[in-house]
C-alpha cells in the first residue's frame, strides 16, 4: 500500500503545498497566543517565560504558563475565548480544558495541541500582582527574574533535571544579570544583646547538635561558614540572624529537640508557628518559624520543610551546609518573603532595604563560591507522581463546543 502511494505524485503534491498550509496554520495559533496574551494584560494575570526573559521574544513555540490568583475562573474564560475566536473552524471542536489538580492547575488545548497552562499563585495576604513587579517585555507582564531563579536554581541540583544542566545553567547566569540590573536600579525595591549574648550561645548550641543530622544550614550563617569562620564567629554580627535551616522534618519535632538542648542552660522556651508567606510557584514548600518566649518574641530559627527533594549539601566542620545552588534558591525566597511583608505594610522600608541589601551580598558570596555538595538530604517523588497522589478524583475534561 506504502509503494502505491509513493508512485502516485502525493508527496510532490504535499511538499508544494506544505509551506502555504504551515503559514496558514503557524498564523492560526498566532492569532489565539495574542488573545490569550491581551486576556492575560486586562485581567492582570502574569506569564512564566524566562527563557523569553533572556534568549527570545517568540512565545509561540512553547506552552505558555500564566499564573493567576483565580486559576479555575480564568483557565474558563481563556478555553471559552479560544472557542469563540474559532468557532468556524471544524477544529474549534476540540478546544478542551484538563484539570490538573482542582483550583491549582489546569491545561488547555486545541486541536490536540497543548497551547498554556494555568497555575495558580499561592496563598498571599494581598492578592494584587503589583507585589511581583512583574517585568514587562514587548508589552507582556512576565515573572520577575528573581522569582524565576528560585525555580532555576531547584532545576540546577534536581536531579531530574540532570539532563537540562547545561542549558540551566546558562539560563541562570543570563537571569541573574537581569536581577544585578533589578537590583540596581532599586526595583526589588533585630535587636540589640545586653551583657551577654545568650541567644548566640543556643544558635551555635542547636547548630553543633541539630545540623550534623537532620537539618542542612542555608542563609547567613551557611555564608559564614562558606567564608571559612564556621564557629569562629562566635559573637560576631551573625549570631544576631536568625538560623535558616532546611530539612524533611517533623517540625514540632524539632522544637522538641530544641528546647530539650537548651533546658540546661536556660529556662526560656522555644515556640513554633506556621509561617503564611508562601512561595507562590512552589506549594511543596512550607515554612515554620522558631521563637524565643518572651515579651520581644526572638527569632530564632526558619526552617524551610521540603516534601519529596532530594538536597545537596557537604560538610564543613561537621555541619551540614547547603549546596551553592540551594543555598542561592532559598535566598531568593528571602527576597520575596520580605517583599511580602513590605507590601503588606508588617515592616517599614528602611527595615526592608536594609534586609534586601544584606541579603544581595549574600547572594554575591554564594553565587562566587564553589560549594556544590556530594551528600544528599531527603526522600525523592518525581513531580508527575506528586500530581497524581494529590488528585483524589478524575476530573472530565471541559468542552466548550458541547457545554
Amino acid at each position: 500500500m506504502l509503494v502505491d502511494l509513493i508512485n502516485t505524485n502525493y508527496l510532490t503534491i504535499l511538499n508544494d503545498n506544505f509551506d502555504k498550509y504551515l503559514i496558514v496554520e503557524r498564523s492560526k495559533y498566532n492569532k489565539i497566543i495574542q488573545s490569550i496574551i491581551t486576556y492575560v494584560n486586562e485581567n492582570s494575570l502574569v506569564i512564566s517565560s524566562p527563557e523569553s526573559l533572556v534568549v527570545t521574544n517568540d512565545l509561540t513555540n512553547d506552552p505558555l504558563i500564566i499564573y493567576s490568583f483565580k486559576p479555575s475562573i480564568d483557565s474558563k474564560n481563556i478555553t471559552n475565548l479560544i472557542y469563540k475566536l474559532n468557532k468556524n473552524d471544524k477544529e474549534s471542536e476540540y478546544t478542551q480544558l484538563r484539570t490538573v489538580i482542582e483550583n491549582v492547575s489546569y491545561n488547555i488545548n486545541y486541536n490536540f495541541r497543548h497551547l498554556c497552562t494555568v497555575r495558580k499563585i499561592n496563598k498571599l495576604p494581598n492578592e494584587n500582582i503589583s507585589i511581583f513587579t512583574p517585568e514587562i517585555k514587548n508589552g507582556i507582564s512576565y515573572l520577575p527574574s528573581e522569582i524565576e531563579l528560585i525555580e532555576v536554581y531547584k532545576k540546577i541540583y534536581n536531579l531530574e533535571y540532570y539532563c537540562d544542566l547545561e542549558k540551566n545553567l546558562l539560563l541562570e547566569n543570563k537571569l541573574f544579570k537581569i536581577v544585578k540590573q533589578r537590583y540596581s536600579k532599586g526595583v526589588f525595591g533585630g535587636f540589640k544583646l545586653n551583657n551577654i549574648d545568650y541567644l548566640g550561645v543556643i544558635k551555635n548550641k542547636l547548630i553543633n547538635n541539630l545540623f550534623s543530622k537532620d537539618l542542612v544550614l542555608i542563609g547567613d550563617w551557611a555564608i559564614d561558614y562558606l567564608g571559612g569562620t564556621g564557629n569562629d564567629s562566635y559573637g560576631k554580627s551573625v549570631n544576631l540572624n536568625k538560623i535558616s535551616a532546611i530539612s524533611n522534618i517533623n517540625p514540632v519535632k524539632l522544637l522538641n529537640q530544641m528546647n530539650n538542648l537548651i533546658s540546661n542552660i536556660t529556662d526560656v522556651k522555644i515556640s513554633l508557628k506556621r509561617n503564611n508567606v508562601i512561595v507562590p510557584t512552589d506549594s511543596n514548600i512550607e515554612i515554620y518559624s522558631y521563637y524565643i518566649k518572651n515579651s520581644k518574641n526572638k527569632h530564632i530559627l526558619e526552617l524551610y520543610k521540603i516534601n519529596y527533594e532530594l538536597i545537596p549539601y557537604k560538610k564543613i566542620k561537621n555541619i551540614n551546609i547547603g549546596s551553592k545552588w540551594v543555598i542561592l534558591r532559598f535566598l531568593f525566597i528571602e527576597f520575596w518573603i520580605f517583599r511580602v511583608l513590605y507590601y503588606n505594610n508588617f515592616i517599614n522600608k528602611n527595615i526592608y532595604l536594609k534586609k534586601i541589601n544584606t541579603l544581595w551580598k549574600n547572594i554575591n558570596i554564594a553565587k562566587s563560591s564553589n560549594n556544590d555538595g556530594d551528600l544528599y538530604l531527603g526522600t525523592y517523588i518525581p513531580n508527575n507522581t506528586l500530581i497524581k497522589i494529590k488528585n483524589k478524583k478524575l476530573f472530565q475534561p471541559y468542552y466548550p463546543s458541547i457545554n
